[in-house]
């Protein structure tokens, strides 16, 4: 199950065990005004400061990275298992866990403490909607107890978990059912044109204001 979703997601890992952050640890640590991603986004900066050539990169830069690349490991993780098992799978935080890569910091991983035995359920439209109130309901209680120290809108936030969820789903239907879904426009920004040398994703809100 974990090895056919890694295989199909292409660059994310799920893992049997528990990795470098535990999702329940993180939440609570949030909600309690906590900053648990703190060494996380340093070493964003960090990287991206060595991959870009220059001595300061934008805190708000690092701060959405992580924030994106938070939610979508688990969007990642969540939608190629509903297509990898007919088995509803115990996705509750407290089982959840992602793993950094080094150097980078990117997650790369999400590791899965296995619960009881998994219901059986053949339809992929009751996995499929059950398993995506399971990541909404995470994501956004990341995305919403996330403070990293800069100003971050309810919107980006929000946007931030629609994108995550509706391009994981899409990258998971092409990769197992063979199905394509038409380009749309992301409702955040990853603010990587603030670097030297870069420039907005082909699908940035930026460009369709600019249009």
């Amino acid at each position: 199950m974990s090895t056919r979703a890694s295989r199909t997601s292409g660059w994310l890992s799920v893992v049997v065990g528990t990795l470098d952050l535990e999702c329940a640890a993180v939440l609570g640590e949030q909600r309690a005004g906590g900053d648990p991603t703190a060494a996380w986004r340093a070493a964003c900066e960090r990287d991206l400061a060595r991959q870009h050539g220059v001595g300061v990169v934008p805190s708000s830069v690092a701060a959405t990275f992580v924030l994106q690349w938070y939610v979508g490991a688990l969007a990642t993780g969540f939608a190629h298992l509903t297509l990898a098992t007919p088995h509803l799978l115990d996705l509750t935080p407290s089982r959840l866990s992602i793993g950094l890569s080094s150097p980078g910091g990117y997650a790369d991983r999400l590791g899965l403490v296995p619960g009881e035995a998994p219901a059986y359920v053949p339809l992929l439209a009751d996995r499929l909607d059950r398993v995506e109130r399971e990541f909404r309901s995470h994501a956004s209680d990341f995305a919403t107890s996330y403070d990293p120290g800069v100003k971050m809108s309810s919107q980006h936030r929000v946007g931030s978990v629609e994108d995550a969820w509706q391009s994981a789903w899409a990258g998971a239907s092409r990769a197992v059912l063979g199905r394509t879904s038409p380009d749309r426009w992301r409702a955040s920004c990853c603010f990587i044109y603030a670097l030297p040398g870069a420039h907005e994703c082909a699908r940035c809100p930026r460009l369709r204001s600019a249009g």
